[in-house]
């Protein structure tokens, strides 16, 4: 009888032939993110094939997200000054997705940009990382987000957004948060809500400012000392994310990482 680990080389062997036939997904997955998408969709072979295909398309088909990339450019390093992104193994063999807007007055805040560095980060950690978790939490640090939002955010581009986060990203969410949430931040979910399905819609949850409601979710131990927890500061994090893009910055300066091939 074969073992779990046996099985899973063999699901992954049949994943690598159906993409090498396949003619609309990327070429240029290797083992360990064919596992990663097995591991998302719960090791069911028809829905992680079709995520597959949505990954690859999505990524080809959105080029104001996934084009004209240059990790160690001018923009990126922009992005970075009011951002901090962490990407935290939490107890119970989670992950904690951490963005935050850093940007007193709320000048610097461009959503393009802010959605390619979320996504090059991203990118970044599929070519490190290698562990599988049981379960993935995001967590939106809203403290310096004010009304201009609604002069600078771009429906369609948070539509396609949404529709790659829920559809093709291999990573398996059970929770949303959103911490220092003001008082319009309904309205503008009100705005997402009609691209986002009901499931992820019944698992965000609204922190507002100077609440101690996170902690109904999450111990002192899971959390960044920046949100009331135990571990370090985002700046520590986000330090570390900034070292991973550069790291891997030749394979995201490819313009076609991970993308359906042009006919």
């Amino acid at each position: 009888m074969e073992n779990p680990q046996q099985e899973l080389e063999k699901q992954v062997m049949e994943l690598k032939e159906w993409v090498a036939k396949h003619p609309h997904v990327a070429k240029d997955m290797d083992d360990k993110l064919l596992r990663r998408f097995l591991h998302s969709c719960y090791y069911d072979m028809q829905k992680t094939q079709k995520t597959v295909e949505e990954f690859s398309n999505l990524r080809a088909d959105t080029p104001e997200i996934f084009g004209d990339r240059d990790p160690l450019g001018k923009r990126v390093e922009q992005a970075f000054q009011y951002v901090n992104l962490a990407f935290v193994p939490i107890s119970g063999n989670r992950r904690l997705w951490i963005f935050q807007i850093n940007d007193p007055g709320f000048q610097k805040f461009e959503h393009v940009e802010f959605i390619r560095i979320v996504i090059l980060a991203f990118d970044a950690w599929l070519l490190e990382e290698s562990s599988l978790q049981e379960a993935d939490l995001t967590l939106f640090d809203a403290k310096d987000i004010s009304l201009k939002i609604f002069w600078k955010i771009h429906l369609s581009l948070q539509k396609k957004l949404i529709k790659y986060q829920e559809e093709a990203m291999p990573i398996r969410i059970k929770q949303m948060h959103m911490v220092n949430a003001p008082y319009f931040m309904e309205k503008l979910y009100s705005l997402f809500k009609p691209f986002m399905s009901k499931e992820m819609s019944e698992v965000l949850h609204f922190h507002t400012p100077n609440s101690d409601t996170l902690f109904q979710y999450f111990s002192k131990d899971d959390l960044p000392k920046d949100l009331g927890g135990n571990l370090d500061s985002l700046e520590v994090y986000n330090k570390g994310i900034i070292d991973l893009i550069h790291k891997h910055s030749d394979e995201l300066k490819n313009d076609g990482l991970w993308k359906t091939p042009k006919k």
